[in-house]
């Protein structure tokens, strides 16, 4: 797993998102920060969350905006300038009793 891990954070780094990819991970997020926002639980609790933190949903809309702007370039070179693999603790746990 660590392996597989390593080069598909590697390729990344090599080869970036491309721009659909980009495209394709800013509308998931998006759909799940709607899905999110559909559920009373979760809207009572962010919005408990904001005011502790003087927020409203309005900077949860800023937030939307600002993802929506986002392009493979923007997110390919902040990915490469913080994803330093080497800098990552891993920790790798199984269930030895299944293990075939």
């Amino acid at each position: 797993l660590e392996t597989v891990l390593t080069e598909e954070i590697n390729e990344a780094l090599q080869q970036g998102f491309s721009e659909e990819e980009v495209q394709s991970g800013i509308h998931a997020l998006l759909r799940y920060r709607d899905l999110a926002r559909s559920n009373d639980a979760n809207i009572t609790r962010t919005w408990l969350e904001y005011l502790a933190l003087d927020r409203d949903f309005g900077w949860s809309a800023h937030i939307d905006e600002a993802l929506q702007q986002l392009d493979a370039e923007q997110v390919n070179t902040v990915f490469r300038k913080y994803m330093n693999f080497a800098t990552w603790s891993t920790a790798l746990g199984a269930d030895k009793e299944r293990q075939e």
